[in-house]
């Protein structure tokens, strides 16, 4: 297990084994420089061991493994963390499941900056994310395409990483963090089969339990049909500029793109539209050289269920050092701030909830309310704070009178 702040160390030196054919064994003690802006190592964070349908800790979704059964052994009055009370509450939270869908095709291998490829900027982006939320989310990744080979540009993607609990905030980079530096580390190449990808992932992605979100990021429009025909106009080497001679539609059937080359806009989008009719809500991150494609990536945004508001409806990124972000905002609209008491309080009036030992007022005006006699509300900018990462355990505590505001 690597130390945490060598994690985004680790995922250089593996992209750069993978371009380079090496084992990625023969690579796990790298110390490449790591892509975009230098993140502090540790970050902070909260929740507890997730998995699925949610997670239980010591009296809280909390960064440590939380106790054998997750139940509160009592406090002795105001302990050294400033925690009053005699009993500590299990709670249950509900992380959201966080799936990447990433496309590897051979664009993606172009230049990205700081001398990184464009998809290794994106799965660092994804990585700091990742680190940032900890337990507040369930990570899985899928890439498209997937097992290319020379007579196959279009191989559907395929899951690289099952739905895994985020790792608790530590000084060691985690499991889940690690095998999705593993899995995600390969080299791009090949078509764009975005529709194809979508629709094979989607019954695993339904079969998920809790709430679900897809991410899927990409630099260019969906391709690989073999079913379809287009004119010039669709077609994407001549829509890039390098159909040679260009007066030519190299998406004819004797062309050198062929039918495959073809926008594939109607079978993305319907791919989306599944999804989301399902109730999985799809996000398009569109990265620098998408804006070719800005008419289908809205449209899959709009399909999706979340566009942004305004023109494009798509995320376009085109500052990768600002990925990660962009990635944390869309999944911290899924973060819970929602607490389910297992063993709830006889007093609602004698208990308090802790950020990080620090006592967090309650009632009107204050940073959490009750909303049945076993579910607490975090709320207001508490809850902003939560959803940022900022809080590495939480924990709920009665015995004595609740703080209020002032």
């Amino acid at each position: 297990m690597a130390k945490r702040g060598s994690s985004r160390a680790l995922l250089g030196a593996l992209a750069w084994c993978a371009a380079a054919g090496a084992a990625v064994a023969a690579c796990a003690g790298g110390n490449q420089p790591v892509p975009g802006k230098a993140a502090a190592a540790g970050g902070e964070g909260a929740g507890g061991a997730a998995g699925g349908g949610g997670a239980t800790g010591s009296g809280a979704a909390t960064g440590e493994s939380g106790g054998d059964d997750g139940g509160g052994g009592p406090l002795l009055g105001l302990d050294a963390s400033s925690i009053c009370g005699d009993q500590v509450h299990q709670v249950i939270t509900d992380p959201p499941n966080l799936y990447f869908v990433f496309d590897v095709s051979s664009s993606m291998g172009n230049a990205g900056g700081g001398g990184f490829t464009k998809y290794q900027r994106v799965e660092h982006g994804a990585l700091e994310m990742i680190e940032a939320l900890g337990p507040l989310i369930n990570v899985g990744a899928a890439v498209f395409p997937f097992g290319m080979t020379a007579a196959d540009a279009c191989s559907t993607g395929a899951e690289v990483l099952p739905v895994s609990p985020g790792d608790p905030i530590g000084p060691m980079t985690g499991p889940t963090t690690e095998g999705f530096i593993v899995a995600t580390s390969v080299t791009p190449s090949g078509g764009t089969p975005t529709a194809a990808t979508l629709t094979a992932l989607t019954p695993g992605i339904l079969a998920l339990e809790g709430k679900t979100v897809v991410i899927l990021s990409t630099d260019g429009g969906p391709n690989c049909n073999a079913l379809l025909g287009c004119a010039a106009a669709e077609c994407i080497p001549n829509i890039e500029g390098v159909c040679n001679p260009p007066t030519t539609n190299c998406c004819d059937p004797a062309g050198s793109a062929g039918p495959q080359g073809c926008l594939d806009h109607d079978a993305a989008v319907a791919a989306v539209a599944t999804l989301a009719g399902a109730g999985v809500p799809v996000f398009i991150v569109g990265v620098p050289g998408s804006d070719l494609y800005a008419a289908v990536l809205d449209d899959m945004a709009v399909a999706g269920g979340q566009p942004q508001p305004g023109s494009p409806s798509y995320y376009q990124v085109d500052d990768l050092d600002n990925l990660s972000q962009v990635f944390e905002t869309i999944a911290s609209a899924f973060v819970s701030c929602d607490l389910v008491l297992v063993d709830p309080p006889p007093d609602e009036d004698h208990t308090n909830v802790y950020f990080d030992g620090a006592v967090v007022p309650g009632g009107a005006g204050g940073g959490w309310i009750w909303t049945s006699p076993s579910e607490i509300e975090i709320v207001g900018d508490t809850c902003t704070r939560l959803k940022s990462g900022r809080v590495r355990e939480i924990e709920v505590v009665s015995g004595c009178p609740t703080q209020p505001a002032t």
